[in-house]
């Protein structure tokens, strides 16, 4: 492959040509040392250089293509123009800038590539490295809380997304491409999901959240939508050598503690490295007060006198070191290395839910060639390997007389790789097409110790279980005991893997009209494994609901979907966007075998989860129409969102039609349902998201600031089909409204600015009957919380140094994320900073 690559470099093609233009103010005056970056659509290859006195500029020796020019300057708003390089050199329309804080915004997600929203019919929010400074998310998750369409369950570690009413594995969460995401990972289950809080904030250069189906690019669990955490490549340098650092801590005074992280880089022409360290110490946190009339605690470790949410706490470390070698001016190899570690923290859950540890470690490399030829724009083939670990101890006494304690550990992990190219066959042409393929490995192993009042002969007091759990977090060598002595496993070994291909077409019909086309065909294979602790065939008949032993836990599927989307801008400061996808999830791991009764049957229980070999794929239809615009003046977007979805998997197992109880294996126990995870009827989401931005220039007399009316606005309504009946927002957690607002006010250079926000959640009233959210005291009411947020930007040519002060929650309302019922409430008033120095 690495032959191939060099002789396409040494063949490439000499068509090249330059971009000429002219920058100007409205009033028609010159521009200088304006920024000029012209980037290439296939290849994302960007040229810079700067305006001349006469706001002249010219991007020379640039290969023949369509590019994306995008011109800046402080104190005005960006102005981006296309053009096709098709000779030797071609000359812009002169360029007028216009006071104004309205910027390009880049999405890498929608296309894998470099595109600006404008030009795509996805519907795309993307958070800027800066505005990750001067927001301060405690976590890489809590930064969605002010997207439009996108909300949040839990606090602090365990935040996790929701996007359009899906959450758990029906959202995709990637890391610089990369699944986060494995196949052992319940699809929603209270202290579970995708486990954001493995990012490192510190690392990322931005966010990028896809809302609406991505399977085309990115496969299953892109149901709802996609987020990318993009993290921050090492600096590079033109020549000599370079060092360079960066030193970010941020503080905060509820849950007091604070992110303390740093990097150090060096550069030279053909090689970068950089290294990366940091560490998290947050101590309890309290909520808001006074607490909310009619609010019924299920979480033992909330004290609504004293308002602390004991346990909390928690603490991480994060080490990355990464690098990039340069062959060639363009090609280059790149490679990391990620660890993670997350200390003891605490779950606020009904009973106790201690999380012993949860880690995550990472290696990954890739090669990426570009302008290769006029057909071969690039190439990218990476490849890594990640494992997780988490152990978490659940101690729960759900009866006055039964008590138990869980301890488990999940040991997942993912190797994969990947290969794309861009193609430009034809002219107006962007062909993305490729391959990927992973490959998801679980192990795990479980321990139960149980009693029940009054104490059975030789069985536990709910004071020695306790004793015991405790012993077993801290002696490794009993652990290792009781394992040996009582290995049980509601889950098997196993494994789920994918091969995918993949291409789509950017066709640009003309200034006016683009669209985008494209196909997936994925091969899915997952593998139950022979595991002696796993005892479901011991508990269940031969061939009670189609279960006859490992031979039915072997599935192989192949899945096709497809997407096309178009983009009208009669004008180039409006996109008209439709697109109609087809999404698509198929089951992982923990859909397909858990088996939740299997570790827990006693002479009270009465019920087996069993697996359900003919579980169906949830696929959906998903459609977005919209509108978005961007003008010196005025940004943003309006869309309107219809998903219709099939086969949606059951969170807990409904008892198996047709099927009597079965003997309990205990002498004396009552018998025991069947109960196993189906497919429901068809569910359907839709609601409408918008959001804007407008700057107003303020007098002279204020230095030529401005002033920003910023906000957005999502409503969402699911129903279901079959029941026509409103979701359960307990599977389903839609949130009805969802607005924020807020203004800014800034210097024209962006070095002084402050900003106030106000986010406003109302109260989902449609429940269908029977909802746990309609019993008394379990809804969950909206709320209004505001934040202010202030700070200097201060640019010099050796250093850089900003610094925000903020108060979160400023009215210190008490409130709870709309569908967090076994959660603590959220976070009280708190006094946040942070720092970040940056030397080169």
């Amino acid at each position: 492959m690495l032959g191939l690559v060099l002789v396409g470099v040494a063949a490439r093609a000499e068509e090249r040509g330059t971009l000429v233009g002219q920058v100007r103010e409205s009033q028609g005056a010159p521009v200088a040392e304006a920024s000029v970056l012209a980037r290439n659509l296939a290849t994302g290859v960007v040229r810079s250089t700067l305006t001349a006195a006469d706001g002249t500029f010219t991007v020379s020796d640039l290969p023949f293509g369509r590019y994306q020019v995008r011109i800046t300057r402080d104190g005005f708003s960006d102005a981006l123009v296309e053009a096709q390089l098709r000779t030797t050199s071609v000359t812009l329309d002169p360029v007028i800038l216009v006071p104004g804080t309205i910027r390009e915004v880049v999405t890498v997600t929608a296309s894998r590539a470099s595109r600006d929203t404008m030009t795509t019919p996805e519907v795309v929010s993307v958070v800027t490295e800066r505005q990750l400074q001067e927001r301060l998310p405690g976590t890489a998750a809590d930064i969605l809380r002010d997207l439009p369409g996108t909300s949040t369950q839990s606090q602090s570690f365990l935040t996790r997304p929701i996007i359009r009413g899906l959450e758990g594995n029906r959202v995709l969460v990637l890391v610089d491409g990369e699944r986060l995401n494995h196949g052992r990972t319940p699809t929603s289950h209270v202290g579970n999901g995708v486990e954001t809080g493995l990012v490192d904030v510190g690392t990322l250069e931005a966010v990028e959240v896809m809302r609406g189906a991505g399977s085309v690019l990115y496969g299953t669990e892109a149901l709802g939508g996609t987020i990318n955490f993009r993290t921050r490549p090492p600096a590079t340098t033109d020549g000599g050598i370079r060092v360079s650092g960066v030193v970010d801590p941020f503080f905060t005074s509820n849950g007091p503690g604070g992110r303390y992280g740093g990097s150090l880089g060096f550069a030279t022409r053909r090689l970068t490295v950089r290294a990366r360290q940091s560490f998290e110490n947050f101590s309890d946190y309290t909520s808001g007060g006074p607490v909310e009339t009619g609010y019924a605690s299920v979480t033992p470790q909330f004290n609504p006198v004293t308002r602390v949410v004991t346990g909390s706490t928690y603490r991480t470390n994060a080490t990355r070191v990464e690098g990039r070698f340069f062959v060639t001016e363009q090609m280059f190899i790149r490679s990391s290395y990620e660890r993670f570690r997350a200390a003891p923290y605490q779950y606020p859950l009904q009973g106790t839910f201690n999380f012993l540890f949860s880690n995550r470690d990472k290696v990954n490399a890739g090669l990426v060639v570009r302008e290769l030829s006029p057909v071969v724009a690039s190439i990218q083939v990476s490849g890594y390997y990640q494992w997780q670990q988490r152990r978490d101890q659940v101690t729960v006494r759900a009866l006055p007389a039964l008590f138990q304690v869980t301890d488990r550990q999940i040991n997942p992990t993912t190797g994969g790789f990947d290969g794309q190219v861009v193609l430009t066959p034809w002219r107006n042409h962007v062909i993305t097409a490729g391959v990927s393929f992973y490959r998801d490995t679980s192990a795990d192993d479980r321990i139960v110790l149980r009693g029940t009042l009054p104490t059975p002969p030789g069985g536990l007091t709910p004071a020695q279980a306790q004793a015991q759990a405790a012993q077993i977090r801290t002696d490794p060598a009993a652990l290792r005991a009781l394992r040996a002595a009582q290995p049980r496993r509601d889950v098997p070994n196993a494994n789920f893997q994918d091969v995918a291909f993949f291409a789509q077409d950017e066709v640009i019909v003309n200034r006016y009209v683009r669209l985008i086309g494209g196909l997936r065909m994925d091969h899915y294979r997952s593998r139950a494994l022979d595991t002696p602790s796993y005892d479901i065939f011991n508990l269940v008949p031969p061939g009670t609901a189609g279960i006859t032993g490992l031979a039915s836990l072997r599935h192989a599927n192949t899945a096709l979907t497809g997407s096309g989307g178009i983009v009208v801008s009669p004008i180039q400061n409006i996109s008209l966007v439709a697109r109609l996808a087809r999404s698509y999830r198929e089951p992982n791991i923990f859909d397909r075998y858990n088996a939740g009764a299997s570790h827990t049957i006693s002479p009270t229980t009465r019920s087996v989860t069993i697996p359900n070999p003919d579980l169906k794929p949830e696929t959906g239809v998903n459609l977005d129409v919209g509108c978005k615009v961007r003008f010196t003046r005025f940004a943003g977007s309006l869309t309107y969102f219809r998903n219709r979805y099939s086969n949606f998997i059951s969170n807990f197992g409904a008892p198996v039609p047709g099927l009597a109880p079965i003997p309990n294996p205990i002498p004396g126990g009552a018998p025991l349902a069947v109960l196993q995870r189906q497919n429901l009827g068809q569910i359907r989401m839709q609601g409408i998201e918008a959001d804007v931005e407008a700057p107003f220039r303020l007098p002279d007399a204020l230095r030529s600031s401005f002033v920003t009316l910023l906000g957005n606005i999502s409503t969402t309504r699911g129903d279901d089909l079959q029941t026509n009946q409103p979701v359960d927002p307990f599977n389903f957690p839609v949130v009805p409204v969802k607005a924020v607002v807020g203004m800014r006010w800034n210097s024209a250079t962006n070095r002084y600015w402050l900003e106030y926000r106000s986010r406003i959640v109302t109260t989902q009233r449609r429940l269908p009957p029977g909802s746990l959210y309609a019993q008394p005291g379990t809804a969950r009411l909206g709320f209004t919380v505001h934040d202010l947020r202030g700070g200097i930007n201060l640019d010099r040519e050796r250093y850089g140094v900003a610094v925000t002060l903020g108060i979160e929650n400023l009215s210190n309302r008490f409130y709870q994320d709309l569908f967090s019922l076994f959660d603590a409430p959220a976070r009280g008033r708190a006094f946040v900073a942070g720092v970040r120095f940056r030397f080169f």
